[in-house]
């Protein structure tokens, strides 16, 4: 599993978990737990580092190394 499937099984099972505190049907407890064994299981097999989440950099945005404006999006300091 890469990281946006990490992050999408993570948002879901929060979603699955709130459902459950507010409403306390059964339906929302067996989904929420069938979600955190996925999620626990993910956890233990590993994440695959992806780089498509952190590859997007806004023009404009400061670079966190050395304080740059970027303004290529590609990540290079200007």
């Amino acid at each position: 599993m890469n990281v946006s499937e990490f992050t999408r099984l993570v948002k879901e099972m929060r979603e699955a978990q709130k459902a459950w505190f507010k409403n306390r049907l059964r339906g929302d407890l067996i989904r929420s737990k069938d979600l955190e064994r996925r999620v626990d299981k993910a956890l233990a097999d590993g994440i695959v580092f992806d780089l498509d989440i952190v590859s997007s950099v806004e023009p404009g945005q400061l670079d966190l190394f050395d304080g740059a404006r970027r303004n290529d999006g590609e990540g290079e300091s200007a």
